[in-house]
Parts: C-alpha cells; sequence; structure tokens
C-alpha cells in the first residue's frame, strides 16, 4: 500500500509499504493493505514503516490519519525520523 507522511512543511515520507504501526487515538494501530476505510486522530508517538526489506522508524506529533484500502495518508503537525 501507499503510505505518505504529510507535515505543514511537505511531505515528510512517500512510499510503499507492508505495514505502518503508529499511535491512533484507542491505542496502537497496525495498517495493512486492504484495511477498512477509516479517519482516525493520530497520537504523539513511533510510527514504524515496514517494507519489503527494511523498516524505518519516526516520531509523530498530533494529527489525523485517513485510511484507504490501498493507502494511508497521515497529516501530523511534525514528523522526523528516528
Amino acid at each position: 500500500m501507499m503510505v505518505r507522511v504529510i507535515t505543514p512543511a511537505g511531505v515528510f515520507f512517500e512510499g510503499e509499504a507492508i505495514l505502518a504501526e503508529f499511535a491512533g487515538g484507542g491505542g496502537k494501530m497496525g495498517v495493512y493493505a486492504r484495511h477498512s476505510p477509516l479517519t482516525v486522530p493520530v497520537e504523539p508517538g513511533a510510527l514504524a514503516i515496514h517494507g519489503d526489506r527494511e523498516k524505518r522508524d519516526a516520531i509523530l506529533g498530533e494529527g489525523f490519519a485517513q485510511i484507504l484500502p490501498d493507502r494511508l495518508t497521515i497529516l501530523v503537525q511534525e514528523a522526523e525520523w528516528n
């Protein structure tokens, strides 16, 4: 699935992932492709983006996430690589 992380400064990350994990409104969320459509709050905390052969870690500020079957868009106030 396509994952995009966007901050007020611009696109922080854009790429394909197998799994993305982050802190949602109800606790830690894991999102795979073909997830049911959902919009959730994003709480400050860790983001893990799992690719075919690598994992990238970042820290997110608060914001919102839009989950669609083929993509995840995370809009946050700030993001930085961990």
